[in-house]
């Protein structure tokens, strides 16, 4: 990836489980969407989802973290039925009361 040095956007790296890909974007949102794009077109079914995705934006030798919850991300890309199954684990592991045992 080749960043021009009059572009406006910057350098993210967004990390989804045990995978990874580094983003050109304008925003930490922007970044987090096509960050799981990419890595979902590029994976396939064989994606491994977590229930956080952690964006780092590097910015003149600084590192700014910040973490989005996977389903809403998935949910704002249209994977819909991926997004609820999802949120649905995450309420299982938490025992959010939807856990009959």
């Amino acid at each position: 990836m080749v960043k021009d040095i009059e572009s406006q956007d910057d350098f993210y790296v967004v990390k989804l489980s045990d995978l990874e890909c580094v983003i050109l974007a304008d925003s930490f949102e922007e970044a987090a969407s096509d960050g799981i794009k990419k890595i979902i077109d590029n994976k396939g079914d064989k994606t491994n989802l977590s229930f956080w995705i952690s964006v780092d934006r590097i910015k003149n030798y600084e590192i700014e973290t910040r973490l989005f919850y996977t389903p809403v991300i998935l949910n704002d890309l249209g994977f819909f039925k991926l997004s609820k199954d999802l949120e649905n684990l995450s309420d299982f592991f938490l025992d959010k009361g939807k856990n009959p045992h």
